[in-house]
């Protein structure tokens, strides 16, 4: 990425920088940045705008009105130096809102993600891919990222870094669109001796739970 990375990022700066509309791609890798966003250490901060589906560079292209709900705006059709880029509807994004509200939620309803260690558990530059775990008292959570174009294999070997074995884990989020509470509960785990294995599908994340009982033991 180039994210907040110096001059590669203004418009001022650099000419050739794209402001044009987000692609289904680009939506689909906010949702990822989000998720890492909620589910890592630190209280998360949105900018004003973000979880409606605004999108720009750095200055000057960040200071656009905020879109609202309850008004109508023509399409996007020029860059942030008059510059003309496709025409891109501009709407307030009542997904991407609603996304947001389901990230809230969930690092609300997970102490985990609020008051929870954290200890990197995969980084696979090679497949995009990250794993990290969460985990206060009872409560175990493993975020799995996938950034690259193609679905990947996630393997891990529990017992190396003190999961338990032999139990489920269960899906609690997903980045997704077409997430269902019934599709969440019916998506388990279990872990292995031999290792635990799953299929991450391309520019996904998703969050699993792992539950302690009182002692630190697995249910």
């Amino acid at each position: 990425f180039e994210y907040d990375d110096g001059e590669a990022v203004r418009p001022s700066h650099n000419p050739k920088y794209d402001t044009s509309g987000p692609t289904s791609d680009d939506r689909l890798i906010q949702r990822l940045v989000a998720l890492f966003q909620f589910t890592v250490p630190g209280a998360p901060m949105l900018y004003y705008g973000t979880e409606a589906g605004m999108f720009g560079a750095d200055d000057p292209d960040d200071r656009m009105p905020m879109i609202w709900d309850d008004l109508k705006y023509e399409a996007h059709t020029l860059g942030a130096f008059g510059q003309s880029v496709p025409e891109y509807p501009i709407a307030f994004d009542h997904q991407l809102y609603d996304y947001y509200r389901r990230l809230i939620q969930l690092r609300t309803d997970r102490m985990a993600l609020r008051r929870g260690d954290y200890r990197n558990l995969l980084a696979d530059e090679q497949s995009q891919t990250l794993l990290f775990c969460r985990r206060y008292k009872k409560e175990v959570l493993l975020i799995a990222l996938n950034r690259g174009q193609e679905q990947a294999t996630i393997k891990l070997n529990p017992a190396d870094y003190g999961l338990p074995v032999g139990k489920q884990m269960h899906l609690v989020f997903s980045t997704q669109q077409d997430q269902s509470t019934a599709r969440l509960a019916s998506a388990t785990i279990r872990t292995q001796k031999t290792g635990l294995t799953w299929d991450l599908p391309a520019l996904t994340g998703q969050v699993w739970n792992l539950e302690l009982d009182r002692s630190g033991e697995s249910k």
